[in-house]
């Protein structure tokens, strides 16, 4: 796992864990609800794996300190059912300095 990390296309990646072949990419967000944390987050993803000359990803993570609520669930659900997007998200607890 690495904390921020430059591409080959100029991004920076919030964190990036190599597993064997595949990547999975993160993108930390503070928005105050899953929706604008999601908001904020994908556009970024979508270009650290999808721009040409990218490493593509096998999973992209939005992490939000904020709820996971059902409206979120449904939005991530409809974007990886119609659009193929291997996007999730994860809330992190602070006072537990974790990922719920």
């Amino acid at each position: 796992m690495s904390g921020e990390q430059e591409y080959g296309n100029g991004t920076r990646v919030d964190v990036s864990v190599k597993d064997g072949d595949s990547y999975v990419y993160y993108e930390i967000k503070t928005g105050l609800s899953a929706q604008s944390c999601i908001r904020e987050a994908l556009g970024q993803l979508m270009e650290y794996s999808y721009w040409p000359g990218a490493q593509q990803a096998e999973r992209l993570i939005v992490v939000g300190e904020a709820t996971y609520d059902k409206d979120a669930k449904a939005y991530i659900k409809r974007l990886r059912t119609e659009f193929c997007l291997p996007i999730e998200y994860q809330q992190f607890d602070m006072k537990l300095g974790r990922l719920i």
